[in-house]
């Protein structure tokens, strides 16, 4: 059932992957295969799921889960339908996610140059902690470490 932002978070499933693969070959120049996904699905450690509007994959994200402490792996939102909230809602959704598996912290790597996605973050509560020199090989870019400690919910308004 949709929220109030129009939006729906489930688990995604092997029916979900060919509007998931759609998204990730859009958003990246190395992106994950179906069977990167078809694995994300099944493991235990893993939670996937997909943000939809009227049956339609907007956006999808994939959490690791480790002991103490979780790591985003993959978000991506369909590029029609960005800056409208879907990549806020996914990464909400994968906080809630880490947090209710016990998680103390969510941590993710983001390239340099993605100034949306800096923000976004940073509007969520994750801070940088480290510089990843040369991160991203095939663009000769470095990236960044982010955490957020969830002791506390993200700051509102920022």
């Amino acid at each position: 059932m949709a929220d109030a932002t129009g939006y729906e978070l489930r688990s995604m499933t092997a029916a979900d992957l060919g509007g998931v693969l759609a998204i990730e070959q859009a958003s990246f120049p190395q992106p994950w295969s179906r069977s990167d996904f078809e694995s994300a699905v099944r493991r235990k450690e893993t939670v996937a799921k997909v943000c939809t509007s009227n049956g339609k994959v907007l956006g999808y994200f994939v959490l690791e889960m480790k002991i103490g402490e979780a790591h985003l792996t993959n978000l991506a939102v369909h590029p029609d339908h960005r800056r409208r909230g879907v990549a806020s809602h996914c990464l909400e959704g994968a906080v809630d996610a880490a947090r209710d598996r016990g998680a103390a912290r969510v941590s993710l790597e983001v390239e340099e140059s993605n100034l949306p996605a800096h923000l976004l973050y940073r509007k969520t509560g994750f801070r940088a902690i480290a510089v990843l020199r040369n991160h991203y090989p095939e663009k000769g870019e470095d990236g960044y470490r982010m955490e957020r400690k969830l002791g506390a919910p993200a700051p509102a308004g920022r």
